[in-house]
């Protein structure tokens, strides 16, 4: 039997850092080797580009007792800041935006405080189209993590009927 999406995950994504909700559940901070100087920690993410990101229960993790009951959210960031986006609008709290205000939510419901971040770039695709104006062949590159994201969860939920998401809102 081939590896399980989970593994995949781990074995192939690259550490991020941990999100972690404060004690009163109104804040998430972010923390991972690059966040000691905000130049240097968008500087890295700037560089990472787009991605599907993934979110594991710390504490599976911590015990090395990671299963597919661990991974809780995948997600995409793209554009040009893509992860330091995503990553400063998590840490707005019940301020940011309605997604914020579900995962603070849901992991409060969980009694969850931290989650680990994995991630992986996707690629921009280059496709040829008819420009609908002219008529002509062009050109045009595309952001993949949206289908990426939708395939990976897609992918994971359909791995076993156990499989869930508590964290992506829009699996709910």
């Amino acid at each position: 039997m081939g590896k399980s999406f989970v593994d995949n995950v781990i074995n192939n994504a690259t550490y991020f850092g941990v999100l972690t909700a404060s004690n009163d559940y109104t804040l998430l901070t972010f923390e991972s080797s690059y966040t000691n100087t905000s130049n240097k920690c968008h500087e890295y993410y700037k560089n990472f580009s787009d991605c599907v990101y993934f979110f594991f229960d710390k504490e599976d993790v911590d015990a090395n007792k990671i299963t597919s009951k661990s991974l809780y959210k995948i997600g995409k960031a793209s554009g040009i800041t893509a992860w330091y986006s995503r990553f400063k609008q998590y840490e707005k709290g019940i301020d940011g935006d309605s997604t914020n205000r579900f995962i603070l939510n849901k992991m409060n419901k969980l009694n969850m405080q931290s989650v680990y971040v994995y991630a992986v770039a996707t690629p921009i695709a280059t496709v040829d189209v008819l420009c609908p104006l002219t008529g002509k062949p062009i050109q045009l590159k595309l952001r993949t993590s949206k289908s990426f994201e939708s395939y990976f969860s897609n992918v994971y939920i359909e791995e076993d009927s156990d499989n869930s998401l508590p964290l992506c809102k829009q699996l709910v």
